[in-house]
């Protein structure tokens, strides 16, 4: 991920540009803030990961000597990516990743600079089952990292289905071939 930090200066010099429409400069400071946030720097590296192993299985499967099979096989082995994934010990190389990145040694989510909202119960609610994150790194990696897996897994075994199917059906000749 070179280029993170030249990414970010480049912003700053649109921002501090005297020539510039105070449209576009005001712009550039939000586009900026947003990406020196902690989740934006992780959700950089991750998707970096991940989309690069997609193009690398996306130029195999676009090869014009690709069968059923192969198809099948670099699905199976992108659901195995993704599954791999979703764990603690990736995202914590992730977290890693992102605080050398952004320079920092500190992690700070969002969720941890705002105050926590208690919402009001009705006479007949209680707060036995309301389930409160501690954390803005406990939140972030259920509500963003494993949400954002799953709906990969989800959909990666969803379009591998199809052709699961078809190697099913016609296996003996792609088999002999």
């Amino acid at each position: 991920m070179g280029g993170w930090k030249e990414f970010l200066a480049t912003l700053e010099k649109i921002e501090n540009n005297k020539t510039e429409k105070p449209k576009c400069c005001r712009q550039a400071a939000g586009i900026r803030t947003y990406f020196e946030k902690f989740e934006s720097v992780f959700l950089a590296v991750f998707w970096t990961t991940v989309l690069e192993r997609f193009e690398k299985t996306n130029t195999k499967l676009q090869a014009t000597i690709t069968n059923v099979k192969n198809v099948v096989d670099l699905y199976n082995s992108l659901i195995d990516f993704v599954s791999q994934l979703r764990t603690d010990e990736k995202f914590q190389e992730f977290v890693d990743e992102a605080k050398r990145m952004k320079g920092e040694d500190s992690e700070e989510y969002e969720y941890d600079l705002k105050r926590t909202r208690v919402r009001y119960l009705a006479c007949d609610e209680t707060r036995e089952n309301e389930f409160i994150f501690t954390t803005g790194k406990h939140k972030f990696k259920v509500e963003v990292y494993f949400a954002a897996l799953d709906k990969l897994h989800c959909e990666l075994q969803s379009r591998c289905s199809g052709y699961v199917k078809i190697f099913e059906k016609y296996k003996f000749p792609i088999k002999y071939r």
